[in-house]
């Protein structure tokens, strides 16, 4: 029972018909068709909202440590987990604002099999450029919201410092208001510091994710190989007991090429990005050193056009 993500902040407010409306088709997603995004949470709704979900899961308190008490988070996963087991199913959670989470995740859910994936920050920079270029800020916005709302954290104060960003005139206690606040910022600022800020939130959320997950899936090697992907199903069909086919894997690239952006300031950015992660590298210690070789990979693999071997 796949659980499309989870802490998405629609679901505080969602309805049954929201739910009906909600899918590949409803947007200009570029996601195959399928049926509705939240559907297997339709049962969990009584008039509005998904039960035991609370607003505060989908921003607040993004980065948390491994041994931080979150009985409400760990109530409602648990309620999605019950949910499946209930039918004879496995409960399988797709996240995309679980990333400052998952060391939490992984000690109070350590039954589970926890899966990173990593990709070119450039592919998806070019994806969310886009779609502010026709009016759609909010994934622009939205990671710029959350580093201005987690200045405090030391990565969070560590990589911010080191791309040379100014967050402190976007404050608040209300996330409403400091997205708003957000969305102002990428509507004016140039390209090439959007593409800093939106690099800042990558680097922090990989190099607190990836050290802490069972395995992590390259999503551009996933797009271009076969054998690639036939490795990653032969190692996760064990460990998860699900049949796994990855076959309709596909991942636009970017080859390097940044829209709107000129390649001396991907180059520039990309190395503050290097910088703020022999900090961080430094900070996590010889048991992240997989992981932070994964993340320069990705910083640097595309911008020069290497070829990999799968």
């Amino acid at each position: 029972m796949a659980f499309y993500e989870p802490l998405h902040e629609l679901l505080h407010d969602m309805t049954v018909d929201g739910i009906r409306k909600s899918g590949p088709a409803s947007w200009d997603s570029g996601h195959p068709a399928g049926a509705p995004y939240f559907e297997e949470f339709t049962p969990l709704i009584k008039r509005r909202g998904v039960t035991r979900y609370d607003r505060a899961f989908a921003f607040d308190r993004y980065f948390i440590e491994r041994d931080a008490l979150e009985p409400k988070l760990f109530a409602y996963l648990s309620s999605l987990i019950e949910l499946a087991r209930r039918s004879n199913k496995t409960a399988v959670f797709k996240f995309c604002r679980s990333l400052g989470r998952v060391a939490w995740m992984r000690a109070h859910f350590p039954r589970a099999f926890h899966l990173g994936i990593v990709r070119d920050p450039i592919a998806q920079w070019n994806s969310a450029r886009r779609r502010t270029q026709s009016g759609d800020v909010y994934f622009l916005a939205a990671p710029l919201a959350i580093l201005a709302r987690n200045q405090a954290e030391p990565m969070v104060a560590l990589t911010v410092a080191q791309f040379g960003l100014r967050l402190p005139s976007i404050r608040g206690r209300d996330f409403e208001k400091v997205l708003a606040q957000s969305v102002r910022f990428v509507e004016s600022a140039p390209a090439a510091v959007l593409y800093r800020s939106f690099l800042a939130f990558w680097l922090v959320t990989a190099c607190k994710s990836l050290p802490y997950t069972d395995a992590t899936i390259d999503a551009d090697a996933l797009a271009r190989s076969a054998l690639y992907r036939k490795q990653i199903e032969r190692t996760l069909e064990p460990s998860i007991g699900l049949e796994v086919n990855l076959e309709q894997a596909r991942t636009p690239t970017s080859n390097g090429v940044g829209f709107d952006l000129e390649a001396g300031e991907i180059e520039i950015a990309h190395r503050q990005a290097a910088g703020a992660l022999t900090a961080i590298a430094a900070s996590l210690g010889a048991q992240a050193s997989g992981s932070i070789g994964t993340v320069a990979r990705k910083l640097w693999a595309e911008t020069q056009q290497e070829e990999r071997a799968i």
